[in-house]
């Protein structure tokens, strides 16, 4: 035999073993795919998630996040592989595919300040994009130095952010320029509820600013404002006339009693002589600050169809001023007052005109709650509040479910009982379904 016919049949010998090799992948990928075919048809008789439809599946991924208790009150998860929902996508491939096809698991984050691990913004980025087109709910919290990194990862998202919330430690004042950097040039076109929280009172900003981001949310219906007032440097940016925002339904102005750098009383409370609010149903001033004419002026021209309003009473509430305000707000189905250190019991007189609102039918017609808390020493008239009750619970058009009235409990003051005769007329009004709650936060009298 020739060299070349040699040379021939061994590179034909050749190309038969690499088809016969190439034969055999085919008959090994096949193996390896009834084999992993097998195994699920296994589990499915052993592990009964695997028979439940995707859907169910994810429901359950849902609510394991839910019940987690996280370091923060509002269960806002944070990017941490220990915990729903990062852990999912190491336990096995049924799960990761699970937590990848369920968008609701990755639309709520926490972006923590400094200090912060590697890659920690690129992670949470990645957090992100699983939750695909679905509405964001991001927090910022802690001491946030807003570098331009975390500012790009909330502009990225920005039309997709429909809850954003800022909870600030007092020293982190540059964290007062995200909201503004924000807004500047942009809309906040999916945003629909706006918080910012802070541990103690600090300046967040002017009246003007808070405009623009309101005029820049028109989808806006909660904002919530808690410690924080502004620095009353308004300049020229103030509109000739209101802003009118159709779409907040729920404004809380939880400001302190607070000082700015001139030494001036400011709180978030005077943004309202700067706002028509003609969708507002829940209002909060915790601070006071603002005249009676400019408050009742934002409830002319907003006409809101109120029905819940919280306050704590400072000034001089007087019967002409109460009935002024409910002649403003027939809406009005919860009324919830607080005193903030009242130290004489003098002070206890302010509420006195609000009972004497209550006990007349046409004023306030469609309340079902009445809450009052006071700190202040009181010796309650059982007989002024049966005959309120026994109004509220006959004579208008909507009955008073619930009657709160918490006073305190002190070494040298214990809130007076009522009479007998005055205790049996209450019980029947609770036989007949009002519920009345005077004394203590700890202890009904009733």
């Amino acid at each position: 035999m020739s060299q070349a016919s040699s040379l021939t049949e061994l590179r034909r010998h050749i190309d038969e073993l690499a088809a016969a090799i190439e034969a055999q992948k085919t008959v090994l990928q096949d193996l390896v795919a009834q084999h992993k075919q097998a195994r699920n048809r296994l589990n499915l008789f052993l592990d009964p998630m695997a028979r439940l439809p995707l859907e169910i599946q994810s429901h359950i991924f849902l609510y394991v996040p839910s019940q987690i208790s996280y370091r923060n009150p509002g269960n806002m998860p944070y990017p941490n592989p220990s915990l729903p929902p990062v852990v999912f996508l190491s336990v096995c491939r049924l799960w990761r595919d699970i937590a990848l096809s369920t968008p609701k698991l990755w639309n709520k984050l926490e972006l923590n300040g400094l200090p912060r691990p590697p890659n920690y913004l690129k992670f949470c980025n990645i957090w992100l994009k699983y939750a695909r087109t679905l509405p964001l709910s991001l927090r910022l919290r802690g001491s946030l130095d807003l570098q331009q990194c975390v500012l790009d990862l909330v502009v990225q998202y920005i039309d997709q952010v429909e809850n954003l919330t800022l909870d600030l430690t007092p020293h982190t004042l540059e964290a007062s320029k995200i909201t503004f950097r924000l807004y500047q040039g942009m809309q906040f076109s999916c945003l629909k509820c706006l918080s910012l929280r802070s541990s103690e009172a600090i300046g967040f900003g002017s009246t003007g600013q808070w405009l623009g981001v309101l005029a820049a949310a028109p989808l806006l219906s909660t904002l919530e404002l808690d410690n924080v007032f502004f620095d009353g440097k308004n300049g020229d940016e103030i509109p000739s006339a209101p802003l009118v925002v159709t779409s907040l339904d729920t404004l809380h102005l939880g400001s302190p009693f607070a000082y700015d750098v001139l030494g001036e009383h400011s709180s978030t409370a005077h943004i309202l002589r700067y706002l028509t609010l003609p969708a507002l149903k829940s209002l909060t001033i915790s601070y006071f600050n603002i005249s009676y004419d400019e408050f009742f002026a934002f409830l002319s021209r907003s006409s809101p169809p109120l029905e819940s309003f919280q306050m704590i009473v400072q000034g001089n509430w007087t019967l002409p001023v109460v009935s002024r305000f409910a002649r403003l707000v027939p809406t009005l189905v919860t009324l919830e007052l607080s005193a903030m250190d009242f130290r004489i019991a003098e002070d206890a007189h302010r509420f006195l005109p609000f009972f004497e609102v209550l006990g007349t039918s046409d004023l306030l017609p469609h309340l079902r709650k009445f809450s009052l808390s006071t700190d202040t020493p009181w010796t309650v008239d059982y007989g002024m509040l049966q005959r309120i009750l026994t109004l509220r619970a006959t004579d208008c058009p909507a009955r008073l479910e619930c009657f709160e009235l918490c006073l305190p409990v002190y070494s040298n003051y214990t809130p007076n009982p009522p009479p007998i005769e005055v205790e049996g007329a209450l019980r029947r009004l609770i036989q007949e379904g009002l519920k009345i709650h005077i004394g203590s936060h700890a202890q009904n009298l009733l």
